[in-house]
């Protein structure tokens, strides 16, 4: 392997080690969708563990999703990469 090559590969690595360290967790998911979803926390859930059940939280290591699963639909609700939510 060539030094460009050898260096190519460190660099490929330090992104996927940075890339799962600043993955965000399942909590700073659901304190982005309390504010997001204000108004249906506060008068359907009312509490963290109702609302926490609400969502499933799948970790991809180097990104992370939230999907709602009330209902028949479910639907993404928040994506998580370099320790932002969106």
């Amino acid at each position: 392997m060539t030094n460009r090559g050898m260096i190519s590969f460190l660099l490929l690595i330090l992104l996927f080690v940075t890339l799962h360290l600043t993955n965000p967790s399942k909590e700073k998911h659901l304190e982005l969708l309390k504010v997001k979803m204000a108004d249906m926390y506060a008068t359907d859930m009312g509490n963290d563990t109702a609302f926490s059940k609400r969502f499933d939280y799948d970790d991809y290591y180097i990104l992370s999703i939230t999907v709602d699963k009330i209902g028949d639909i479910h639907q993404t609700s928040s994506v998580g990469i370099l320790g932002f939510i969106f």
